[in-house]
């Protein structure tokens, strides 16, 4: 890699990580008239995950979804131009406790974990790790999803 791509590399992380900083920390709230639903569509026994206080494992993906669609639509609203195509390749999941219905709130930050160049016969792309923290209302994390794209640029 040249000075150039180094610099533009350098450039383009410091910009990645200033579109996680300014997302913030999210409060992600049970909601309880969803997860019923949410238990119907899958044929989950919500009355089964509310005795235990349960959240069902898969309703993780769900819940914390809304930060990773905010982010795949930031690639292409704050680098118009520079990041032609998306390829969501991987997630990777770890729920360190379980999830209770009956939190109030739990919170959830995005960290760039990883951005390495990469160079193919469809031209150059960016791998990019971003890591879903999901924290609970004392701020202990409870899951981690790390999340890995292939950014055309």
């Amino acid at each position: 890699m040249n000075a150039t791509a180094a610099m533009d590399k350098t450039l383009f992380q410091e910009k990645l990580q200033a579109l996680v900083t300014g997302m913030g920390v999210k409060r992600l709230l049970v909601d309880n008239d969803g997860l019923k639903e949410y238990c119907r569509l899958t044929g989950h026994d919500f009355s089964a995950y509310q005795s235990r206080d349960r959240l069902p494992i898969g309703f993780l993906m769900t819940f914390i979804d809304p930060i990773v669609t905010e982010l795949m639509v930031a690639f292409f609203v704050k680098f118009p131009g520079t990041i032609k195509g998306v390829i969501h390749s991987s997630s990777r999941i770890e729920v360190l406790k379980p999830l209770a219905i009956s939190a109030r709130q739990y919170q959830e930050k995005l960290e760039l974990r990883k951005l390495e160049d990469k160079a193919g016969k469809k031209g150059n792309y960016m791998v990019v790790d971003f890591e879903v923290i999901l924290m609970d209302e004392q701020g202990a994390r409870v899951a981690s999803d790390i999340h890995q794209f292939f950014l055309k640029i």
